[in-house]
């Protein structure tokens, strides 16, 4: 099965089960614009209801659901390993509160969503653009949560360039110290590998 028939049984499932409409978000449609494979393809289609979707997936295609530590479901479908993510929640204002989510991402190349039922491509900040122009920008403070900031490393070493304001907010008052060793390890490996 290839990843477009995957994606119309998602949709099916969720339909099937009353679920919010299911959408691709975030590292997949950055880099399939980059002509990169993605690793592993993002759902989400509410805080609960994926999850719910994740596990009704599962049943479907008769695969193994894992929960992660961050509340997402992992499950790995004819080889595509897909992540249902609960992090983004559906209000009444359905297209305010999509895009009031995806602002509290990272950056501005990860909050690109695809509506699954039809392929559609909802851009709220550029991120086309950024992705092109290779360009780093955040979409919020990264202060609160320094794991961002090792992020960035790992984007820049891709090839990714933040401009002189982005750069100080990488730079000002850099500390990991809160991160756990294994994380940080594993980001920075990601960007020694892009660049032995």
């Amino acid at each position: 099965m290839n990843l477009a028939d995957i994606f119309k049984k998602i949709v099916l499932v969720a339909k099937q089960e009353g679920l919010a409409e299911p959408y691709l978000v975030g590292g997949a449609l950055r880099d399939m614009i980059r002509g990169v494979e993605p690793k592993d393809y993002d759902i989400t289609c509410g805080n609960k209801d994926s999850v719910s979707l994740g596990h009704a997936v599962c049943s479907a295609f008769g695969t193994t659901a894992h929960k992660m530590h961050s509340g997402s479901l992992k499950t790995i479908i004819d080889g595509f390993e897909f992540d249902f993510s609960p992090h983004f929640i559906y209000e009444d204002k359905f297209q305010d509160s999509l895009k009031n989510e995806t602002a509290s991402r990272d950056f501005t190349i990860n909050t690109l969503l695809m509506r699954l039922s039809n392929g559609e491509i909802i851009d709220f900040f550029g991120a086309i653009g950024d992705i092109k122009e290779q360009r780093l920008v955040w979409c919020c403070t990264p202060d609160a949560d320094p794991v961002r900031r090792l992020r960035a490393i790992k984007f820049i070493a891709d090839g990714f360039v933040p401009d002189e304001q982005n750069l100080k907010l990488l730079i000002d008052n850099f500390d990991i110290s809160s991160v756990p060793t294994r994380q940080v390890r594993q980001i920075i490996n990601s960007a020694i590998r892009k660049n032995p």
